[in-house]
């Protein structure tokens, strides 16, 4: 009787052992990716492609983030090929980003012409390539700002998207309204009039939408 009862009690035990590793693995998050390995132990500097003619507009926007940063750059002539770094090129077609997790591959960064144009444009789509996350794309994002989907056009709504798992983002710090990650309220509208998001803490503010303000 008494080995019954004690059979009886391992194998209950067994069941909630069980039970509690499903329980467990399920509370698993994913875990959070390492940032782009742009830098070394033997150099801080990240490594920087554009064509010559877009030269003084990325400089000016890679000085700006290096003087508020402790980040440096080394803006090059020629292509970088078998190890990290941002290329940028000129596309006709979508802007598009792949970013590039290993030493020996660089960052592809492809914007349309009018985006190289446009300083606040480039420098948003420039701190993507660092790993930056747009302001809006945010966790608490919903405090401060309200999304209006409806007025986003399809092929942008990916950057209205919250982020899951991002080194990036860190919780408590302030949502920041002057931050060259901030973009326009009209940044994928459909129809170039309609806010693709509004703010809740003071409607009538109006960012000045320039990487060095």
């Amino acid at each position: 009787m008494k080995k019954f009862f004690f059979v009886i009690i391992f194998v209950s035990l067994l069941f909630l052992e069980c039970l509690s590793k499903k329980h467990s693995n399920k509370k698993k998050t994913k875990p959070l990716k390492n940032p782009p390995p742009y830098t070394n132990k033997n150099s801080n500097e990240i490594t920087v492609y554009v064509n010559r003619e877009n030269h003084p507009i990325v400089n000016a926007i890679l000085y700006h983030i290096s003087t508020h940063t402790c980040l440096n750059f080394n803006l090059v002539h020629e292509k970088i090929r078998y190890k990290s770094g941002i290329n940028i090129f000129e596309t006709s077609k979508h802007n598009s980003l792949i970013i590039s997790y290993s030493r020996k591959k660089p960052t592809i960064l492809k914007l349309q012409k009018y985006v190289l144009k446009n300083r606040a444009r480039l420098a948003v789509h420039f701190g993507r390539a660092l790993g930056m996350i747009p302001e809006i794309s945010r966790p608490d994002r919903d405090k401060y700002v309200q999304i209006h989907w409806g007025n986003i056009k399809k092929s942008h709504r990916h950057y209205y998207r919250k982020t899951k798992n991002n080194y990036s983002y860190y919780p408590g710090i302030e949502f920041d309204f002057g931050s060259i990650m901030l973009v326009h309220p009209l940044f994928g509208s459909k129809d170039k009039t309609k806010p693709t998001y509004t703010l809740k803490i003071n409607s009538g503010f109006h960012k000045i939408y320039d990487p060095f303000h």
